[in-house]
């Protein structure tokens, strides 16, 4: 992604029935590329419009696409999908009459010269007239995303990731002692837990990520793994990654018992089997490119039959 701008505003009745008006709540950079922009300056002036400043210092590849789209809240959440989620070519969308384009032109790119040519872009009078916004919007709150995206990776508008609680709904005392987890004011978590008794050679690992809607998480995002905890050690992209960081190897699966302490944590391997480092971050990188800011749920389990093991909860917010 190159760049990721997120607008936040409220549509108000005000005096005359039916009418409405815009009020700007927030504006904020959620992802920019430093390969082509300096890091964008963007808030909401006093008298309701948005500044935005950036310098371009490398020409877009050919094939940057524009994504745009307006999300309603509902409970707190913008998951509403109000039918306007539109992905053009950006030199394409500079030509769009009704908002992108005009906001695209206020900052500066045009038709003419598209890509644009490195140099400085913003300005600090951007609004968004009601009658620029479809005629089915309600009085309500409304985030509006506008990204740049060159194939997988966003130019503008990166994603960033918020811990935001982490919980062990399930442990066995029999395998387990009570783990001790937390996230520290660094957004970073801490886990450790000392195995007292080798876990079952069968034991089966099991993570799952899924979105909030309505408060609850039930929206599947696809990423949903069940396999041999040993096997799952060496899975790549998202499980493997975080249970080396537990302390799991696959040279020492199943993972031995009694000295052995293992913490949610990148490990510094020891004689005595303890792992332990507290500063535990979930980097963007590891989450599919297809994640949208929302709230999630990352669940792992671990399971031995029809029994659940040891049960770990990470509630995170993508903005």
């Amino acid at each position: 992604m190159i760049l990721s701008l997120l607008i936040v505003l409220a549509v108000q009745s005000f005096g005359v029935k039916g009418a409405h008006d815009i009020i700007m709540e927030d504006a904020v950079c959620s992802v920019f590329s430093k390969e082509y922009l300096t890091e964008p300056d963007l808030y909401v002036t006093t008298d309701n419009h948005v500044y935005v400043n950036f310098s371009i210092i490398k020409t877009f590849p050919v094939g940057t696409q524009s994504h745009f789209q307006i999300t309603g809240a509902t409970l707190g959440e913008y998951v509403m999908d109000f039918g306007v989620d539109v992905i053009t070519d950006f030199c394409e969308v500079i030509r769009e009459p009704v908002i992108v384009g005009p906001v695209a032109n206020k900052i500066g790119f045009f038709k003419t010269d598209c890509p644009p040519s490195p140099g400085v872009y913003g300005n600090e009078n951007i609004e968004i007239p009601m009658d620029h916004l479809p005629d089915r919007l309600v009085p309500n709150k409304y985030r509006l995303t506008w990204e740049l995206l060159h194939k997988t990776e966003k130019l503008f508008g990166a994603l960033e990731i918020i811990i935001e609680d982490i919980v062990y709904p399930v442990f066995n005392k029999e395998y387990l002692i009570e783990p001790d987890v937390y996230v520290n004011a660094d957004n970073q978590v801490f886990i450790n837990f000392t195995i007292v008794k080798s876990l079952p050679i069968e034991t089966q690992s099991s993570f799952e990520l899924l979105g909030a809607s309505l408060g609850e998480y039930v929206i599947h995002t696809g990423i949903e793994q069940q396999m041999g905890l040993c096997e799952m050690i060496d899975e790549p992209v998202i499980v493997g990654p975080l249970l080396q960081m537990v302390g799991f190897r696959k040279f020492d699966c199943p993972p031995p018992p009694v000295s052995s302490i293992y913490s949610f944590s990148y490990a510094n391997i020891c004689l005595n089997g303890i792992y332990k480092k507290e500063n535990i971050e979930i980097p963007m990188e590891l989450m599919p490119d297809e994640m949208t800011p929302n709230k999630y749920l990352i669940s792992w389990e671990l399971m031995y039959k029809e029994e659940k093991l040891l049960v770990v909860m990470i509630y995170i917010n993508i903005h």
